[in-house]
């Protein structure tokens, strides 16, 4: 426990994962966990963001002047990369450049930028997120995908030497215990599950898990957003940084 009533900041980048109004929210479940920590979270989640665009807000973010920072992005990177209807929908919204693509390359470049601007500030202890699962299929096309910008991640990690969340491990090692049951598949049309689940919380006032459950998955709501099972896995990573990083 930190002495003199410190507190201390943790900043936690991210999309709308990290924002947590689609899902459980992993930062409530962390700011639970270090609540005898002296650990104030920050939630630097924006819905929809890119690895790209991030870096784009990321001077702003830094602005907060965080003792501690995660790093949670890349599951539209996938999307973008998967799914042309998405690319168009995101190109839209995001006010990208008409044609946008990204790839590995390009995600981990990014990555490499935004570590590269808050290494500058050197006080800062940084962990880096693997980006989650997509659907519960775990030899899906797309998950393969995530296992392969996942290894760039890591090694990245380890290049700048800095803390690697591994929460898509933890997923696929969970998943590979369990039972396989058909949920939803993530497609080009996913956004309208993500919508469904939304009007099922905040007009049916269904619970996250109980949509979840009713999908039949067993780690998300629907494909991309995290249940509870999920968000505590999260919360348990950033429980465990924070603790070592003060040992």
């Amino acid at each position: 426990m930190m002495s003199d009533g410190m507190v201390k900041k943790l900043l936690c980048l991210g999309d709308s994962i990290t924002k947590g109004i689609f899902s459980s929210n992993y930062l409530n479940l962390a700011q639970e966990m270090l609540q005898e920590a002296d650990i104030k979270i920050i939630n630097g989640g924006v819905n929809g963001d890119l690895s790209y665009t991030l870096n784009q807000r990321l001077e702003s973010a830094l602005e907060y002047a965080p003792d501690y920072i995660t790093l949670l992005i890349g599951t539209n990177d996938i999307l973008i990369s998967s799914f042309d209807k998405i690319r168009n929908m995101a190109v839209k919204g995001k006010k990208l450049k008409k044609g946008y693509v990204t790839t590995k390359e390009a995600h981990i470049r990014e990555v490499a930028m935004i570590l590269s601007q808050i290494k500058k500030k050197s006080q800062i202890k940084v962990a880096l997120f693997s980006i989650p699962i997509l659907g519960e299929e775990i030899n899906s096309l797309v998950n393969q995908r995530i296992f392969d910008y996942n290894e760039g991640l890591r090694h990245l990690a380890a290049q700048e030497d800095i803390v690697y969340l591994d929460l898509y491990t933890m997923q696929r090692n969970y998943l590979e215990k369990s039972p396989q049951i058909p949920g939803i598949i993530v497609n080009e049309d996913i956004y309208n599950q993500i919508y469904l689940a939304f009007m099922k919380h905040f007009f049916l006032r269904w619970s996250w898990d109980k949509i979840s459950n009713r999908n039949k998955m067993q780690l998300t709501i629907e494909g991309v957003h995290l249940n509870s099972v999920s968000a505590e896995m999260a919360a348990r990573l950033i429980y465990d940084f924070i603790n070592k990083g003060d040992n």
